[in-house]
């Protein structure tokens, strides 16, 4: 009944605890049972061939951790005292985990052992049921494990057509979401367990994981997923997450249990006949005392907290909605302005940006030049391709480009950091993710934006900035590099990609520009502040208000410390939500206090001399 697998087994670390954990409760029985050491190493030997190494399953993708995975599983037996008189083996396999049987074939004559390698996994694959599911599996963002096997038991559908849960929905329901990060590989390791272990019916999952599913809103599909499936969720958070800043709740340091800059969890899942339940707990601190907690402690005797994981998110962690009055019923800021977009990625910032914009052409001409090899260019310009990207074929795409505009035409100011102006070649042929759904509205005519992120990262909410500019996917977020959601003011016909009834919704306004307001809110907002509504522009505040004074009017609550201090737990959740002003007084002071700080913000108040900075070294320091 007790098979058990590591699904990236590495270097086979897990397993080897495993041999090692199995190895003293079998010689605490042996020696309860009152055997003689002597005995004991007869049951020992004859135990690991019978009933240990056939319970043992290992999946790994490289040749090297494999190999090294075999010789640390020899070494660890050799220490207990094992005689290796049997030719059983433990079954860690050259495989990808996240592909399913019979879709690659060893048949290469000059390695047979390898064919033969293949026939087993597949076989293991189709048949084996899995009883327990442990590990670290690896965390990659842009992932390279893009097959339709995995790829379906994400979204709830097989190739074969076989339907499965899916972590797109929630109750249903689909997640109504954009931009949704599921491709990483630990998300889809998680969910290789799941459906190993719906498969049996029974077992339990323990993995040391990225701890972003824990409240990452996009995952909530996820975490739903994951209470239908199993009886008993708990997750210790071991936090030490760089890029999110985090701090101790009673000060100090938080230090990572690995070299790495992602936070971890430790999520125990398991499928057992008892109430539903998910509990949470913390461990923050340094490293050397994190490690020692850990050894002290097991499962059992661990103080949880009992969660009650509620819609909308169903978050994995404790959240206190105390103090919340209605901003739940507030619309969101993407509702608010609904045409909206994440920031650029360039995938290649140190490729496609710049301070100078020769320097960039300088570099954009080497890529192009016809006398150069892609390998050639590919050193010459130090760049790195991935599944998504091929130096070959952007070069083609670019080629084809230039033969109807000039290079100069795709070079633009950038907000790449806050207050920091650059220079990008904006094409998709080098940018991963140019966001041309919005971006060209930034372009088109006088027009601003709002930028801020989804979630709270850190400390407090801080990240809200505005842009004339198209701008970087971090530039509101520089620090802990949070996703960064731009919302233009004005609309453009002709460019973008926005929904044509938002422009026959108002009158035209300068250029023909038309406001990115819903119109529900403006209605609201007229009522509650008895003003008109003019469509473009600026209103006097005593009788009429326009789209920049609404904005203002966000800009200025959205920065209101109060408000950030009130809604701290919200705020880590999702967008910003807006609230309607009580009096046309209150929104009255709020919109012109906004348009003093956009002013400020932006570097055009009178109040700033210029310039208000200057460069003291190269342009381009090293």
């Amino acid at each position: 009944f007790v098979q058990i697998l590591d699904p990236a087994t590495g270097t086979g670390t897990f397993l080897v605890e495993v041999i090692d954990l199995v190895h003293r409760a079998m010689v605490e029985k042996w020696k309860a049972q009152g055997h003689s050491e002597k005995k004991i190493q007869a049951l020992w030997n004859d135990y690991v061939p019978k009933h240990l190494l056939p319970r043992l399953h290992g999946y790994e993708l490289l040749m090297a951790p494999y190999a090294i995975a075999h010789l640390k599983i020899g070494l660890k037996l050799y220490e207990t005292g094992y005689r290796f008189e049997s030719d059983e083996r433990a079954r860690v396999y050259l495989t990808n985990a996240l592909e399913p049987a019979d879709s690659t074939q060893l048949t290469l004559d000059f390695l047979p052992a390898l064919a033969h390698e293949a026939q087993a996994v597949n076989e293991i694959k189709r048949k084996q049921r899995f009883t327990v599911v442990i590990g670290n599996p690896p965390y990659s963002g842009l992932s390279s494990n893009m097959g339709p096997w995995i790829d379906g038991l994400l979204k709830g559908r097989l190739p074969d057509g076989t339907a499965t849960a899916s972590y797109y929905h929630v109750d249903g329901e689909p997640l109504g979401e954009r931009k949704v990060w599921l491709q990483d590989d630990y998300v889809k390791f998680i969910r290789l367990s799941q459906w190993l272990l719906d498969g049996t019916g029974a077992g339990v999952h323990g993995y040391i994981s990225n701890h972003g599913y824990l409240d990452n809103p996009t995952f909530r599909g996820m975490r739903w997923s994951l209470m239908q499936s199993f009886r008993r969720i708990r997750v210790l958070d071991l936090h030490g997450n760089l890029k999110k800043k985090e701090v101790p709740p009673g000060g100090g340091r938080d230090v990572n249990v690995f070299d790495i800059q992602q936070g971890v969890a430790i999520g125990l899942f398991t499928k057992a006949a008892a109430a539903r339940s998910v509990c949470h707990a913390d461990l923050w601190g340094e490293r050397e005392s994190k490690y020692r907690w850990l050894l002290e402690h097991v499962s059992l005797a661990t103080e949880w907290a009992q969660l009650e994981p509620a819609p909308r998110f169903y978050l994995f962690e404790p959240f206190d909605e105390s103090g919340a009055d209605s901003y739940s019923d507030w619309p969101a800021i993407k509702e608010v302005m609904p045409v909206n977009v994440t920031g650029i990625v360039t995938a290649r910032d140190g490729f496609v940006i710049d301070l100078e914009p020769s320097v960039l052409l300088d570099r954009i001409e080497t890529f192009l030049d016809n006398r150069l090899s892609d390998t050639e260019v590919k050193k010459r310009l130090g760049l790195k391709e991935n599944y998504a990207w091929r130096v070959a074929a952007a070069r083609r795409e670019l080629r084809a480009a230039t033969k109807r505009k000039r290079l100069e035409d795709f070079v633009t100011k950038i907000l790449y950091r806050p207050f920091d102006e650059r220079f990008i070649f904006w094409h998709p042929s080098v940018v991963w993710r140019p966001r041309t759904e919005a971006m060209p509205h930034l372009l088109a005519g006088e027009n601003v934006a709002l930028m801020t992120c989804r979630q709270a990262i850190g400390n407090g909410w801080k990240h809200l900035l505005t842009t004339q500019l198209i701008a970087d996917d971090s530039m509101v977020s520089n620090r802990t590099r949070e996703r960064g959601y731009l919302f233009p003011v004005y609309l453009y016909p002709g460019v973008g990609g926005a929904d044509t009834l938002l422009f026959s919704r108002w009158p035209k306004g300068k250029g023909g520009r038309t406001p990115n307001l819903d119109l529900g809110f403006v209605e609201q907002l007229a009522a509650a502040t008895e003003l008109r509504f003019v469509s473009d522009g600026r209103g006097d505040l005593g009788k009429t208000f326009g789209p920049e004074d609404v904005v203002a009017y966000i800009y200025a609550v959205f920065h209101s410390p109060g408000y950030r201090e009130r809604y701290e737990a919200l705020l880590k959740l999702d967008f910003p939500r807006v609230p309607l002003p009580e009096s046309v007084d209150l929104f009255r002071r709020l919109a012109e206090a906004g348009h003093d700080l956009l002013a400020l913000h932006l570097l055009e108040s009178p109040k700033l001399g210029k310039p208000i900075t200057s460069c003291a070294g190269p342009r381009n320091p090293e």
